[in-house]
């Protein structure tokens, strides 16, 4: 039975789909077809039956649908043969095989009906009117033929005349109506049913489909079967990326420069090398640890003597200090967010009064999204403000200084809007600022484009000096950057900020990390180069407005990048880095434009190479025939 059962299913799956009403299939499947007798078979077993149209489609391919109908169907034959279930009895005598039963001779075709009797011919038209009869002639000559005229009254009879000339042919009968329809014949007997096919039979149709299908079979196997060990193989890579992801990998770059700049004489070379590596991975499903160190060689700094711009390190003297070592994880619940533990960096709005790239900080941060599904992301880090670069505290830091902050912002799709509060910062300093962010979409100015902001003020400085109760204005800062124009291949972004004079937050993109590039640069009246070319230019009391385009020159990207800068209109210098660098109040500022070229690409997987020119003008107001300053510095950046 259980052969039986499968051989049927085969016949099902290859041979036809499954319909909605009983047909005769012979109707649609000619009788010479290989399989005729196979759906024949099928159908009188009540197994398969026909659209509603009377078609049995035996080309077309079978839905789950009809499969799962034509197994029902199968499932309730199998059923009937079965008697019903009962106890158990004794094994019977095997009884003597029956003679088989005569196959039944195929019922005449039925259902449709027999065509029609043809309509009665319709009655023929009335025949034409003979023309007119012309008039008798006289008795001595032969009259001539008449016209032909309406029909006369018969004349006299006279003498027999020529025979008139034949008329015309009458017009052709309007056509009977057509006959009714002839009645719809009797369906012819049904055929006696044949004799139900025996397993023999039905084990010969299934061999001859299988015969036929066998090609089809077994590169359906072949498939299945490759399908098999992709599937296989696809999980093993799986497995293999889980297991590397929770594994360590070490990370970091190598980032080394080497050039000429001022006056580009050889006496001016300089070389800078920074490195920083790294280990990070996975503690479990929710938590991860990063542990980074990093090394410069040591440059002194904008208007010092000092490796490091902000104390640390002893001068001249390679620098090398913990630059990362934290732990981060995720909560749920009504806390739920992204917490870091450790020494971490830590970056608020455009950075103005929250933003330690300088230096990470050691503390605690926790970054609240959706708070209260309100759209309300918020986060506050709370630690300490040690000024020290290297693994032992150092003489004249505050190791024990505390510092606190929070964020809070109101979150959509396109936009952003918030503020940072500085409730405990380097020494005693306070502060807040407004920040925002936005999207706006567009066609004719080259698509969407970003637009950011960010307004601060400074309330308290490092000294516990209250900056609002003072008699010039309390000290503010104000950074903005918008793309201007954006297409495919390029990008126009203008950039402005302003910094008051008293404005000198610690941790903040007022005190940016750079590195200069040779000895005498911290004590002239320039910029030094990579606080403008690796960060926002933003220095205290100086107005800078500019703009920066990025294209593409082929495969190969370029950045050009313009700043103008003049004086914030106060007074107070001694928080100005010009102020150290030229020994007093430069009472203008020194610099008054400053351009920059520069270029990089790929030579290999993370291996990136890079040429920059810059060049820097001074302001004549205030010192006239200062020579212009210019560099060209290539570089290496190794990342992993």
């Amino acid at each position: 039975m259980k052969k039986l059962v499968i051989c049927t299913l085969a016949v099902l799956v290859l041979v036809s789909p499954v319909f909605a009403q009983r047909t005769n299939p012979a109707e649609t499947v000619p009788f010479d077809h290989w399989a005729y007798d196979a759906v024949q078979t099928l159908v009188e077993s009540g197994i398969i039956v026909g659209y509603p149209d009377g078609s049995f489609k035996g080309d077309r391919a079978m839905t789950r649908y009809e499969f799962a109908m034509a197994l029902s169907r199968l499932l309730d034959v199998v059923r009937m043969d079965a008697p019903a279930a009962g106890e158990k009895g004794d094994k019977g005598d095997k009884g003597d095989k029956g003679d088989p039963g005569l196959k039944g001779d195929p019922g005449e075709k039925g259902d449709k009906g027999d065509k029609g009797d043809k309509g009665d011919k319709g009655d023929p038209g009335e025949k034409g009117e003979k023309g007119d009869r012309g008039l008798p002639g006289t008795a001595a000559f032969r009259g001539e033929k008449g016209e032909k005229g309406d029909k006369g009254d018969p004349g006299e009879k006279g003498d027999k005349g020529d025979k008139g000339d034949k008329g015309d042919k009458g017009d052709k009968g309007d056509p009977g109506e057509k006959g009714d329809k002839g009645d719809k014949g009797e369906p012819g007997a049904v055929g006696a049913a044949g004799a139900k096919p025996t397993e023999d039979e039905l084990r010969e149709i299934c061999k001859k489909l299988l015969d036929e299908f066998s090609a089809d079979i077994n590169a359906l196997r072949d498939d299945v079967d490759a399908l098999e060990e992709d599937v296989y193989d696809l999980s093993d890579r799986v497995a293999v990326l889980e297991a590397n992801a929770k594994a360590p990998r070490a990370f970091g770059y190598i980032d080394y420069r080497i050039g000429v700049a001022n006056d580009l004489g050889i006496k001016n070379e300089f070389n800078a090398l920074t490195a920083k590596l790294g280990i990070e991975g996975k503690l479990s499903d929710a938590a991860s640890a990063r542990l980074a160190l990093k090394y410069r060689n040591g440059t002194a700094a904008w208007g010092t003597s000092e490796v490091d711009p902000y104390g640390g390190a002893i001068a001249g003297s390679p620098a090398l200090w913990l630059d990362e070592a934290c732990v981060m994880f995720s909560t749920g619940g009504a806390l739920a967010g992204n917490w870091t533990i450790g020494r971490q960096f830590v970056d608020e709005g455009l950075g103005l009064l929250v933003s330690n790239d300088r230096m990470a900080q050691n503390g605690i941060r926790a970054q609240l999204t959706d708070l209260f599904n309100t759209n309300l992301d918020l986060s506050v880090f709370a630690g300490t403000s040690d000024a020290g670069y290297v693994f032992a505290p150092t003489a004249g830091t505050h190791p024990a200084d505390g510092y606190l902050a929070a964020s809070l912002h109101y979150a959509q799709p396109t936009w952003r809007i918030g503020g940072q509060y500085l409730i405990d910062g380097y020494g005693d300093e306070q502060g807040w600022s407004a920040d925002m962010w936005a999207k706006i979409s567009g066609t004719g100015w080259g698509g969407p484009r970003e637009i950011y902001a960010e307004y601060a003020q400074q309330t308290r400085s490092a000294s516990n000096l209250d900056l609002t109760a003072q008699s010039h204005n309390t000290p503010e800062a104000i950074m903005a950057m918008a793309d201007l124009w954006k297409g495919n291949r390029w990008a126009l972004r203008g950039y402005y900020s302003s910094v008051g004079g008293g404005y000198d937050v610690y941790y903040s993109r007022i005190n940016p990390y750079y590195e200069n590039y040779n000895r005498n640069e911290p004590f002239w009246p320039s910029v030094p180069w990579e606080r403008f070319l690796r960060n926002p230019l933003a220095i205290n009391n100086v107005e800078v407005y500019g703009a920066k385009l990025d294209f593409y020159l082929g495969s190969v990207p370029f950045e050009v990048a313009y700043y103008g800068l003049q004086d914030n209109n106060d007074l107070f210098w001694a928080r100005s880095p010009w102020f150290n660098a030229l020994g007093g109040d430069p009472n203008e500022v020194p610099v008054q434009t400053i351009i920059s070229l520069r270029t990089s690409t790929e030579v290999a997987d993370g291996v990136r190479v890079g040429l920059t020119a810059g060049f820097q003008s001074f302001n004549d107001n205030w010192q006239s025939n200062m020579p212009d300053q210019k560099m060209i510095a290539g570089d290496v950046t190794v990342s992993f």
